[in-house]
């Protein structure tokens, strides 16, 4: 029975027995899982310690990026300009639809509200798709991450790099600690580029779709979400149809995150995409905003280049649009049908025969014979028409006169290259380009062996205009244009001629301001002054001035020499004030700078005749005195500068003097008053309006020598308007194409629109009190005598004098005394050679006019005498050399003649 018993414990299991390691091996791993999440933590907490102590990233912390600086008109209602390095509008995030943020998240970062500027999930999805597709597909960047890349691009870089992505994960992390995620968002959707120079949601909602962002739909909300992945190449206007593949793309990931239902992302998926081609108010009237305002606000000590187009100023201009589109229409309008005229005159006025004389009289004298020699300007015979240029022929030699090739420099391209197209320098082509007829070209080369020619034809750019348009009162700018188009940069549309300097040369117009000097210095609209042949200068270089019409015409009033334009009377009455007078009388009416815009030598007689330069704005700015009795003020385009936050930080207060007195300025309101109603004005203006109905009107007229520049600059007591015409070239227009002809009418056109505009316009000028009316006689500057016999001609009726220097002597009414007109015959229009022939009182005459024609007579030596009756120009001279009692039949206008040469005459008109 023991042998049966089973030993104690022989069913228990054994249990096996632990090595000592094991214990061992455990609590290591438990303190390396403790001591790993200690280190991390502690450089959790190290991290986002050293982030605590960064300095704060000044571009968000003063989020002050580079916005758009506002032009608005005089209203202070109409943006008129916009100018800007990126075009940029902050707007807060509550004017912001909710459906464009949401739209943004959907596409570029969902879990933005989840993540702390670095999103792990992306980055490992983006990880996965890369290795998948073999290349980078995907970038994995927050908006954190982008708005930091956007506001650092020089700290963070842009290259394909981990340091890059370090770098900027970095700046995430700071952004994300320091602001909120509406705040970041806010950042992020105002600084994005979103293409074609649209920074920011506002500016690309303005840009594509001409709204404001807060009226965006759904679908055009979407839109601008897809513009991000490729600004320049995916956005509404250069590819719409792969924008809206990524716009629905955007709107199934709206309903995928519950933004919006399924329903309405389909309809959003049918909306149209309807965007806006113009560019709105950055581009109206280029001519006053892109160059005159821009270059002031330049030069402007409180803006300057960089903050103008950085600041996000709102600048307050003197422009009226309706006025400026009336200046701009009207001058674009009137530019082709006055080219058309002269390409009419040319053909139907003796124009070819004569230049043809000219040129078959002069170069023989000169080279010998007539064969075309590099560097002339010739006439030449059209031959035959191409769609590229002419052929031309000039005495048997033949040459090709191409048109210019237009040059362009395409995308990616730093050389110019021919587009295929040809820049033709006139409106009607047709007109100008006609076998048979005679064109200007340039000669180049020469083949003597060939007789043929290397050519250029001399016409380059349109016939071009300018126009200036003042308020009276003020002096602010309310309208300007600079030429044809701004944008015909063929024709140098952006060349601003109403303010360019030097300027032109403006002839007549000039005149107004010597009278007045005049009559500031004790003249009256009664003196007169004997128009007669005169030679001023020296022996050397005698100077022998010309009426328009080359007559003369006796004793004249300086209200009839004015209102005639008469050049002679203008010279002498010049050489009787004398330049020590002139000279400072001229320049208290230039004010468009601290220093003399005008450069007026001393001792030129021609100045008084508009022999320097000015610009249309100087000019419309000299005439500001006659309507605001004697007081002239500067031009200004700008009345108000304010900062972003609407803080008036400079108000422009233009500088003004008085230079007349307020009877001279009423003197010479009337005088060019006569130059519109009997003068040079009268055909185009005079004649036209209907005076019971329209206010009191001045001006003059101004044409320089062969028609090279035509202006006319005329007031209304509430306006003061400039218009030049003109080639860029300096050419001539041919003749007849007078300031009468050509300005004028242009002039007249912008006048009566702008005075339609308006019911309550100043009728006349205001008549100071010591001012009183006689009626004199045009040849004597006396009273007329009631009972005495007066042609029509000879009574100026009403003329103002200052009170005590009215004429108080009787007329002895009309005599006719011819003597002045045959007492001064022309030996060189009579061809007398011999100078024994000639009375010795008109040898100087003779010799001047023979220099002038070129001719350089043998007897010089023999006949001349210095002691001859000759006006050496003296500036100490104080008192005009008045003769009266006689006759002064009218005349037509008057401009300067400078001395001319053989090749002047060979140049076209």
């Amino acid at each position: 029975m023991d042998s049966e018993k089973k030993p104690s414990g022989a069913s228990r299991k054994r249990q096996p027995s632990r090595h000592p390691l094991a214990w061992s091996l455990r609590a290591w791993l438990w303190i390396l899982v403790i001591g790993a999440a200690s280190v991390a933590g502690l450089c959790v907490g190290t991290f986002f310690g050293f982030l605590s102590k960064q300095d704060p990233i000044p571009e968000l912390e003063h989020y002050d990026p580079p916005q758009v600086t506002r032009v608005y008109d005089r209203t202070g209602r109409e943006v008129v300009a916009r100018f800007f390095d990126e075009n940029r509008e902050v707007v807060a995030q509550a004017q912001m639809p909710l459906r464009l943020k949401q739209a943004f998240l959907s596409v570029e970062d969902e879990r933005f509200y989840q993540h702390f500027g670095v999103d792990v999930q992306g980055v490992i999805r983006a990880m996965v798709a890369n290795i998948q597709s073999g290349s980078i597909t995907q970038g994995g960047s927050t908006i954190t991450q982008q708005l930091a890349r956007n506001i650092l691009p020089r700290k963070i870089g842009s290259e394909r790099s981990f340091e890059r992505k370090f770098r900027e994960a970095l700046a995430a992390f700071l952004i994300e600690q320091r602001y909120s995620k509406d705040q970041i968002l806010e950042f992020y959707l105002n600084h994005i580029f979103l293409g074609h120079n649209a920074y920011g949601v506002q500016s690309a909602a303005k840009t594509y779709f001409g709204k404001d962002v807060r009226d965006l739909s759904l679908g055009e909300s979407a839109c601008l979400a897809a513009v991000p992945k490729s600004p320049t190449m995916m956005n509404p206007r250069t590819n719409p149809e792969k924008l809206k593949i990524r716009r629905n793309l955007i709107l199934s990931n709206m309903a995928r995150l519950g933004y919006i239902e399924p329903e309405t992302a389909d309809v959003a998926r049918k909306e149209d995409l309807v965007t806006t081609r113009t560019l709105g108010p950055r581009v109206q009237f280029p001519y006053f905003n892109n160059d005159y305002l821009r270059q002031t606000l330049r030069e402007n000590a409180e803006i300057g280049e960089d903050l103008l187009l950085r600041g996000g100023y709102h600048v307050y201009s003197s422009q009226d649009t309706a006025y400026q589109r009336i200046v701009q229409e009207e001058v674009a309008r009137a530019l082709p049908g006055l080219e058309q005229e002269w390409q009419q005159r040319k053909y139907h006025t003796g124009w070819q025969p004569h230049r043809l004389r000219i040129e078959r009289r002069e170069f023989p004298k000169k080279h010998g014979d007539l064969v075309p020699r590099p560097g002339q300007t010739r006439l030449a015979k059209i031959t035959s028409v191409r769609p590229d240029g002419v052929e031309v022929e000039i005495e048997g030699y033949t040459g090709f006169a191409p048109l210019v090739k237009i040059m362009a420099v395409k995308p990616g391209s730093k050389e110019p290259v021919w587009t295929g197209r040809y820049k033709k320098p006139w409106f009607f082509p047709e007109e100008v380009l006609k076998e048979g007829e005679y064109i200007d070209v340039v000669v180049r080369e020469v083949s003597k062996s060939g007789q043929t020619m290397v050519l250029r034809l001399y016409d380059e750019t349109h016939i071009q205009a300018a126009a200036v348009l003042l308020e009276a009162k003020t002096g602010r700018i309310l309208a300007m244009s600079g030429g044809a188009d701004y944008y015909d940069v063929q024709n140098s549309g952006m060349f601003n001629r109403a303010t360019a300097t030097p300027g032109r040369q403006p002839g007549s117009a000039f005149k107004p301001l010597l009278y007045a000097t005049a009559l500031e210095n004790g003249y009256t609209l009664g003196s007169v002054i004997m128009d007669d042949r005169t030679v001023f200068g020296t022996a050397r270089m005698p100077y022998l001035p010309r009426n328009y019409e080359n007559e003369y015409y006796g004793p004249t009033t300086l209200l009839r020499g004015l209102s005639k334009s008469n050049n002679v009377v203008t010279v002498k009455l010049l050489h009787a004030l004398g330049f020590r007078k002139a000279l400072p009388g001229y320049y208290k009416f230039d004010i468009l700078d601290d220093e003399p815009t005008w450069n007026l030598p001393s001792g030129q007689l021609s100045v008084c005749l508009g022999s320097h330069s000015a610009t249309p704005l100087s000019m419309a700015a000299a005439y500001l005195p006659f309507t605001r009795k004697g007081l002239i003020i500067e031009p200004i385009g700008v009345t108000r500068v304010a900062d972003l936050n609407g803080e008036t930080i400079q108000t422009i207060k233009p500088r003004e003097r008085y230079v007349i007195s307020p009877e001279t300025a009423y003197i010479a309101t009337y005088m060019l008053g006569e130059v519109v109603h009997r003068g040079t004005g009268k055909p185009v203006i005079g004649d036209y309006f209907d005076w019971t109905k329209t206010p009191a009107m001045g001006g003059k007229t101004g044409t320089t020598t062969d028609c090279v520049d035509a202006w006319f600059v005329g007031f209304t007591p509430d306006l003061v308007l400039a218009v030049w015409v003109g080639f860029d070239q300096h050419r001539p227009m041919g003749p007849g194409m007078t300031g009468s002809r050509c300005a004028a009418p242009i002039w007249r056109a912008i006048m009566e629109r702008v005075i339609a505009t308006r019911k309550d316009w100043k009728m006349d000028f205001d008549v100071p009190a010591n001012i009183v009316f006689r009626d004199i006689s045009s040849q004597t500057g006396l009273l007329i005598d009631p009972q005495g016999r007066h042609g029509e001609e000879q009574v100026l009726s009403h003329v103002p004098f200052v009170k005590g220097t009215e004429p108080t002597a009787i007329s002895p009414g009309y005599q006719d005394f011819p003597y002045w007109k045959y007492q001064n015959p022309d030996p060189v229009k009579n061809q007398i050679e011999n100078p024994n022939e000639i009375p010795p009182h008109l040898l100087a005459v003779w010799q001047a006019e023979r220099i002038e024609r070129g001719y350089i007579p043998t007897e010089l030596e023999e006949v001349w005498d210095e002691d001859v009756s000759m006006h050496g120009g003296d500036e100490t001279a104080d008192t005009p050399a008045f003769m009266p009692d006689a006759a002064v039949p009218p005349a037509s206008e008057s401009e300067p003649q400078p001395e001319r040469t053989p090749d002047d005459l060979a140049l076209p008109f």
